[in-house]
């Protein structure tokens, strides 16, 4: 197994335990707060009674800092009428939560205002960027402050944060703020893609800080990443600031930075601004527990594995509202479908039971997938996804956006529903399930205390043909629900090729890898192609899946690392550029092995940078998202050669067909062995 290049900078279980504590003592003696990572000035003492670090500026270090920030003229007007509106809003405290709204993201905007509802979060000011949404804020019945930017209307707001629309939401965004902090007031100031699950006020936010800010880090509190090269890594869509010049001057500046740096992403300065901490900025970074970006959220569980409801779930670190709606409704908290969205009179719905958490490898779950969304068309009915894990036999549930880029899979798939709706509409266990037997190759689960209606594939071990299918079921076309025991290798192919061949690309196109595991895979390809010219001339490289310890039944007698090196030998020139993936590529003796046979092997820990770090847990070692990254680069090597009852292996096969190789330079089996005449790769 790889090991894990750095872990966080306070062990998981100890993290979640110091949280757990805290927030008793939150709710039980309020208001002074122990803190995690923080930040104070050189000129800071330490409080005797506390333990935190009180302000204590020398003179000239704040006249140094001053004299950092631009001078920027108060924008009279717009203190003027926006006063009146935080004052309206404001706790006894001055405590405002602001958000920003434009009408693109209105479903977005619903959402996050039902939840703020919902917390009882009361101090609460919607600012309105377009007509659009001042006129839901005035429909219903919001509170909220119109500052209308018609360039903002026409760049189209903020949906991607590569978009000029963004950025200029983010600029506008940081001038309403700053004008709020220089009148007095106490900004948590929340993105829209924010469910607040508690009204955090009570517990947090009381004054022992200036500025209280989310990590971004996907790992903890920091980052490694070649574009954001400071450790503390914070989120710039969550924070609270304290009403004080300080904090009004700290977004004066960073205005003052957008406008000079139009090629750098305002929360990528507004890093640089808290890493230099100029202004002596007494900060803290929020506990990824209690505050988790959707990094920790969604792709590692962390508040979920630690057994603690947080405060509030920030869905970002993806790009696109469509995928920020589908994890919300994975989480049962989108609020924005249509009625028809949950309709059980008209619509036809198909689940199955995925692989077991022992056999929950992600290429047994995509195999299984594959085969749902084949029978789903043919049956014309909406097929309900199953869970999605990230570690392979670890029960750590993620959505389906951690391995599939989620906007092709919709706009390739669009008739399915999340997970969360089969129990949301469907809580009563099936009166039968349906069970395709295909021999001895079921991953299961079967459950033995529902009845079953069995099915057996003529095609045994390949699956069942679109004709089986089609007839097996009509019978019971007019069940709402099909439950099936388990799809992995249920279908084989159409029996028509076209049909067969639309299919495939149909699949190719939906199930493309997620953007973090193409852009990892894009850069081992790069960084390979560069070696193998420099040793070669030739931008070219070949690829080898070794797997051992499986398939006992197939092959007896495990061959020795050495043993398979010379069997790969045998089929591999040994002059030239090879990566190997496995999973023993972490053993420096495997490696060794290798590297006496194949003088330019190449392993993944020879690819792996501090910002892929976050591939292997600490408590839960490789995501799976390693593997599949391993599968597009071998998609690409010259030649190929892997294990033919892998199904990891089988894949970087169809990737291989798809992009027109043929012959022996589609994949062969280490051990010699042929696939089935009518075998599919997938």
């Amino acid at each position: 197994m790889l090991r894990a290049g750095r872990v966080l900078k306070a062990p998981y279980l100890l993290t979640a335990l110091a949280t757990a504590v805290f927030f008793f003592y939150y709710v039980s003696s309020p208001p002074i707060l122990p803190s995690l990572p923080t930040k104070a000035s050189p000129s800071s003492s330490l409080s005797p009674d506390t333990g935190l670090s009180t302000l204590a500026p020398l003179e000239a270090a704040a006249a140094a800092g001053a004299a950092l920030v631009p001078h920027f003229e108060v924008d009279h007007a717009l203190s003027a009428s926006l006063t009146p509106k935080l004052k309206d809003v404001a706790s006894p405290a001055g405590n405002v939560m602001l958000a920003f709204a434009t009408g693109n993201y209105l479903a977005v905007t619903r959402n996050f205002v039902h939840y703020v509802r919902t917390a009882g979060i009361t101090n609460f000011l919607l600012v309105a960027m377009d007509q659009a949404a001042v006129d839901y804020a005035k429909e219903e019945g919001i509170p909220y402050y119109a500052y209308i930017d018609e360039e903002v209307a026409k760049l189209g707001g903020s949906d991607s944060y590569h978009s000029d629309g963004f950025r200029r939401v983010v600029n506008r965004r940081c001038k309403i703020i700053s004008t709020s902090l220089r009148a007095g007031f106490h900004i948590l100031q929340s993105d829209l893609d924010v469910v607040w699950l508690k009204n955090p006020f009570p517990f947090f936010f009381n004054g022992n800080y200036d500025y209280e800010i989310q990590s971004d880090g996907r790992t903890g509190f920091s980052e490694h990443d070649p574009a954001a090269p400071f450790r503390e890594f914070v989120n710039s869509g969550l924070f609270y600031a304290r009403g004080i010049p300080k904090m009004a001057d700290f977004y004066d500046l960073l205005i003052d930075k957008v406008s000079k740096n139009p090629d750098r992403r305002e929360q990528h300065l507004l890093n640089t601004i808290v890493e230099e901490n100029a202004l002596d900025v007494h900060y803290r970074i929020l506990d990824p527990l209690m505050f988790p970006n959707g990094f920790q959220y969604f792709a590692r569980g962390v508040s979920n594995r630690a057994g603690i409801e947080p405060f509030c779930i920030h869905n970002n670190w993806v790009d696109g509202k469509h995928t920020k709606e589908y994890r919300f409704r994975e989480l049962g908290m989108w609020t924005q479908d249509p009625p028809e969205y949950f309709d059980k009179e008209n619509t036809k719905y198909l689940v199955y039971y995925g692989p077991t958490t022992f056999n929950n490898g992600w290429n047994n779950v995509r195999a299984s997938l594959r085969s749902a969304l084949a029978i789903a068309k043919l049956l014309d009915r909406t097929l309900i996804l199953p869970k999605f894990y990230s570690h392979h036999s670890k029960d750590v549930v993620v959505s389906l956006d951690y391995f599939i880029d989620y906007d092709a899979f919709s706009a390739a798939f669009p008739n399915f529903r999340e997970h969360s709706f089969l129990e949301r509409m469907f809580p009563v266990p099936p009166k039968h399930i349906f069970h395709i037997d295909i021999g001895p190759s079921s991953l299961g689960p079967i459950p033995t205390e529902i009845p079953q209606v069995t099915f057996k594939a003529a095609g045994g071990f390949r699956g069942a043909t679109d004709k089986e299918i089609k007839s097996w079921f009509a019978p019971y076309q007019d069940e709402t629900i099909l439950h099936l025991t388990s799809t992995f290798r249920r279908f084989h192919k159409f029996v028509d090729p076209a049909e067969d061949k639309a299919f495939g690309e149909l699949l190719l196109k939906g199930l493309a890898p997620a953007p973090n595991i193409h852009n990892t895979a894009e850069f081992v390809i790069k960084k390979l192609k560069e070696v193998a010219t420099l040793k070669t001339g030739k931008p070219s490289f070949n690829c080898a899946h070794i797997r051992r310890g499986d398939f006992p039944s197939v092959h007896k007698g495990e061959k020795t690392v050495a043993e398979v090196a010379e069997l790969l030998a045998e089929m591999m020139p040994t002059d030239e550029v090879i990566y190997i993936a496995s999973d023993e590529s972490g053993s420096y003796e495997f490696r060794k092995t290798f590297r006496e046979r194949f003088p330019q092997a190449h392993f993944w820990d020879e690819y792996n940078r501090p910002w892929f770090e976050h591939l292997v847990d600490p408590e839960l070692g490789e995501s799976m998202r390693l593997g599949a990254i391993e599968q597009q680069v071998c998609k690409w090597g010259q030649k190929f050669v892997g294990n033919i009852y892998s199904t990891l292996s089988s894949h970087i096969c169809y990737l291989r067909v798809s992009l027109g190789k043929t012959g022996d330079y589609v994949c062969r089996d280490i051990y010699g062995r042929s696939y089935p005449s009518d075998w599919a790769y997938y």
